[in-house]
């Protein structure tokens, strides 16, 4: 991934002086977690990332993907194991290699623009029975609920957002019992 204002926020919240020296988008962000609150550094990120946080002192693991959900994002869990990956066959490769992908998910979905439509046909053309039947449409909520350290549920359990995220819960519940 990629933080493309890393250089804008090197300049306004760290200390100049100390930090002239070129940084990486990586350096960048863990030096606003040292001074930030964590809620505040995924408001202030403009980017394609994901990526993962485990500050020591609280006991706090920070999870953070970007808002529009550029950077494909996979995280396994079992009794012993817990994986962050950019790409399921490195997961399957380091512990399952039963692993399989549960379906894909149409985010996004605007019903004010016939690209979506178009792109929601060509998808389950191509895939199938891959994709899953709910779609989660675009709406502010969705947007809103990161920067105030949310989840959607938390947020606004009654918006749109969460009744769509709500219904793909329910379609996973019944494909797998």
């Amino acid at each position: 991934g990629e933080i493309y204002n890393h250089e804008l926020l090197k300049k306004k919240y760290l200390d100049y002086s100390k930090f002239q020296k070129k940084m990486n988008d990586t350096e960048v962000l863990i030096n606003l977690y040292q001074r930030l609150e964590h809620q505040l550094v995924p408001k202030v990120l403009n980017g394609m990332f994901a990526y993962v946080v485990y500050d020591k002192l609280k006991d706090k693991l920070i999870i953070v993907n970007d808002t529009q959900g550029e950077k494909n994002f996979y995280v396994y869990e079992d009794e012993e194991y817990f994986i962050v990956s950019s790409t399921i066959k490195s997961i399957q490769k380091i512990h399952n290699k039963g692993l399989k992908i549960e379906g894909l998910l149409l985010t996004m979905y605007d019903t004010r623009l016939r690209l979506s439509n178009q792109v929601v046909d060509e998808v389950r053309k191509h895939f199938h029975d891959m994709v899953f039947k709910t779609i989660i449409q675009r709406n502010v909520t969705l947007g809103e609920a990161p920067s105030h350290g949310k989840n959607i549920i938390d947020y606004d359990a009654t918006s749109k957002g969460a009744k769509n995220y709500i219904k793909l819960a329910q379609e996973l519940i019944n494909n797998n019992f």
